[in-house]
C-alpha cells in the first residue's frame, strides 16, 4: 500500500512538474503574442502617420490635381449640356434606313448612296411619280446630317436628334476650298470662325446676314466651322482664335484686320467696321498733281535720251480715272471697282472746288469743257453738276475720253465698259477684272501675244487691230 502511495506521489509530482513547465510555455508564448500585436499596432500606426506626413508636404500639388480634375470634369458636363441644349427632335423616319445605310458605315459609303438613290428619285426623272418629291426631300435632308461628321456623331450619340445650325447664305469655307477660294484670289475676304454651339456664334448670326445681303456683291463672306475645320484654323487662320465668333478681313497680301467689338456688336457698328477697313486705291487731288510732275520729268529724261525710244503709252495704255464728287466718303462699291481694277487704271477723286487746283493745264481744261458740254448755261457748269457724281476717262494725253454719270449701282458697268476704249495689257494680276463677266454682260477678249510692247512695228499692228475691232 506505501509504495503505491508512493509511486502516486511519483506521479503526482510528475503531473505538477509538466503543468508547470506547459505553464511557463504558454506565458512566454502570450508575451511573444502581445509582442508580436504592439509591433503590428506600431508599424500601421507609422504607416498612416507617413501618408499624413506625404499628405502635409505635398497639399498644394494634391490640391491643383483635385481642382484640374473637377474642372475638367465640370467642363465635361457643361459641354455635354452646352450641345444637348442645341439639339432638336428630328424626324419620324430614320436617317440610315432612308439612305440604305448601316451606323457604322463610311461617309463616303453614304455619299455613294446618295448619289445612287438621288438619281432613282429626283423629280425631274420621275415627273409622273406622285412621291419621289417627298421621297427626294428625306434623302436630301438625311444625307445633309450623315454626310456632315459632326452632325453624324450628333444624330448617333443622341438617338436621332439633329444639330441646330446656324445657316448662312455666306461661304462654308474648309481645307479644300480655302486655298482656291481664298489664298489664290485677289479678293478681299470677311472670314467668320464660329461654333454652332455658341450662344455668341448664334446671336452674332442676324448681324452677319444683313451685312451679307449688304456688301457680298463688293467683299467676300466666308466662313469657318471650329467644330469639323480644327485643322483649317490652326494652320490657316493668320492668328491664335480665342473666343467665337471671330471676325476679320483678310487682304490678297495675308495682312488682317480683327473685329474687336464682338461683344457689343450692332448691325451698323460691324458694317462700319467693313466699310472703314476695306482698302481705299482712290487717290486725291494731290496724288493727282504728283503724278503728273513726275511724268512730266519721265517724258523730259526722255526727250534728253533716246529720241527714237516707243514706250507703251503710245498706244493709250496708261488710262486714268477721274471720280468727280462732292462727297466726302466713298462708298464700298466705288472702293471695291477701284481696287478691283487698280492694276489697269489709277482712280483719283476730286471734288468741284480743286478742279482749278489741278496742275495740268491741259486735264483742266479738258474736264471745265466736258462739264460744259453737259450744262445748260455754259458758265454756270459747277453749279447744274455739283450735285452730280461723274466718271472720267483720261488718256495719256490728258484728254477726257469718256465722261458719264455714275452711282452706286452702275459705277462697275461704267469701269467694264471704259476697258473698250484701250488697249490693256493683261497680266496674271488684272486678267479676272479685265476679262470677266458683269451681271448679264458678256465680256470677250482678244488676245494678242506679242515678244515686245516697245516695239513700233508691233504698236502699229495693235493700232490696226484696235481699230478693225472697234
Amino acid at each position: 500500500m506505501k509504495r503505491k502511495s508512493g509511486n502516486e506521489n511519483i506521479v503526482s509530482q510528475g503531473s505538477s512538474e509538466s503543468i508547470d513547465n506547459l505553464g511557463g510555455k504558454g506565458n512566454k508564448g502570450n508575451k511573444e503574442e502581445n509582442n508580436n500585436k504592439k509591433g503590428k499596432g506600431h508599424n500601421i500606426t507609422e504607416v498612416y502617420k507617413n501618408k499624413l506626413k506625404f499628405i502635409r508636404d505635398n497639399i498644394i500639388l494634391i490640391s491643383i490635381i483635385l481642382s484640374f480634375l473637377v474642372l475638367i470634369s465640370f467642363k465635361y458636363l457643361e459641354e455635354k449640356y452646352s450641345i444637348e441644349s442645341y439639339l432638336e427632335e428630328g424626324d419620324n423616319f430614320d436617317y440610315y434606313e432612308i439612305l440604305k445605310c448601316k451606323k457604322g458605315d463610311s461617309i463616303q459609303k453614304i455619299k455613294k448612296n446618295y448619289r445612287d438613290l438621288s438619281k432613282i428619285y429626283h423629280p425631274d426623272s420621275n415627273k409622273n411619280c406622285k412621291d419621289c418629291d417627298q421621297k427626294f426631300r428625306d434623302i436630301t435632308k438625311a444625307y445633309k446630317t450623315l454626310s456632315d461628321s459632326r452632325l453624324k456623331q450628333a444624330y448617333d450619340n443622341s438617338r436621332g436628334k439633329v444639330l441646330k445650325l446656324i445657316e448662312s447664305n455666306s461661304i462654308n469655307l474648309n481645307w479644300k476650298n480655302y486655298t482656291d477660294l481664298v489664298e489664290n484670289s485677289n479678293k478681299y475676304w470677311i472670314i467668320q470662325v464660329y461654333s454652332d454651339t455658341d450662344s455668341l456664334s448664334l446671336s452674332f448670326s442676324k448681324i452677319w446676314e444683313e451685312a451679307f445681303d449688304k456688301y457680298h456683291e463688293y467683299i467676300s463672306f466666308g466662313r469657318i466651322n471650329s467644330l469639323i475645320d480644327k485643322k483649317l484654323i490652326n494652320n490657316k487662320v493668320p492668328f491664335n482664335v480665342k473666343i467665337y465668333p471671330t471676325i476679320y478681313i483678310l487682304a490678297p497680301d495675308g495682312s488682317y484686320q480683327i473685329y474687336s467689338n464682338i461683344y457689343n456688336a450692332s448691325i451698323k457698328d460691324f458694317q462700319n467696321f467693313i466699310t472703314s477697313y476695306y482698302p481705299n486705291y482712290i487717290y486725291d487731288l494731290k496724288a493727282l498733281n504728283k503724278a503728273y510732275d513726275y511724268r512730266k520729268n519721265f517724258v523730259e529724261i526722255k526727250k534728253k535720251g533716246d529720241n527714237n525710244t516707243i514706250t507703251s503709252t503710245y498706244i493709250d495704255k496708261n488710262n486714268m480715272v477721274v471720280l468727280l464728287s462732292n462727297k466726302t466718303k466713298q462708298s464700298l462699291p466705288v472702293k471695291q471697282i477701284a481696287f478691283e481694277f487698280n492694276n489697269i487704271y489709277n482712280t483719283y477723286s476730286i471734288k468741284y472746288n480743286e478742279i482749278k487746283n489741278i496742275s495740268n493745264e491741259g486735264l483742266k481744261e479738258e474736264i471745265v469743257n466736258s462739264l460744259k458740254k453737259l450744262s445748260i448755261k455754259k458758265e454756270e457748269y459747277i453749279t447744274e453738276n455739283e450735285k452730280i457724281d461723274y466718271f472720267l476717262l483720261v488718256n495719256s494725253n490728258s484728254k477726257v475720253k469718256t465722261i458719264r454719270r455714275i452711282s452706286s449701282s452702275n459705277i462697275k458697268h461704267v469701269y467694264t465698259d471704259a476697258l473698250r476704249n484701250s488697249i490693256i495689257e493683261i497680266n496674271s494680276i488684272n486678267v479676272d477684272s479685265v476679262c470677266s463677266t458683269v451681271g448679264s454682260r458678256h465680256t470677250y477678249c482678244y488676245a494678242i501675244i506679242i515678244d515686245q510692247i516697245n516695239n513700233e512695228h508691233n504698236i502699229n499692228y495693235l493700232k490696226q487691230i484696235y481699230k478693225n475691232i472697234k
